[in-house]
């Protein structure tokens, strides 16, 4: 592997690793969800389809229905938001979201 590959494979390192943080406003609203999962039937489940109706709603909260802010909200929410594969424990999912917004890669 020649010197500039390297380079090439840093940076592409670097870019894939501030992808994976959310931003301020991201975190903000990743937070939010997070609190609403832990506070709000913490021992129920939480399934795929409540995963992309939780960003929907909350996007439009924040930026208002069928705006195009909403729209790059909801899509940055969803990037950020853990995939469900099988049903999980609404407090459990929040600990996952609040790793995220640490930084944790899942």
């Amino acid at each position: 592997m020649d010197r500039t590959t390297t380079s090439q494979a840093d940076e592409f390192l670097r870019r894939a690793q501030a992808d994976a943080t959310p931003d301020a406003s991201t975190s903000a609203l990743l937070t939010r969800i997070a609190d609403r999962l832990s506070t709000v039937r913490p021992g129920g489940t939480i399934t795929e389809p409540r995963r992309l109706i939780l960003a929907l709603r909350y996007a439009t909260e924040q930026h208002g229905y069928g705006t195009l802010e909403a729209e790059t909200a909801e899509q940055e929410l969803l990037r950020h938001l853990p995939p469900i594969t099988e049903p999980v424990q609404r407090d459990e999912y929040a600990t996952r979201i609040r790793m995220v917004t640490a930084g944790v890669t899942l």
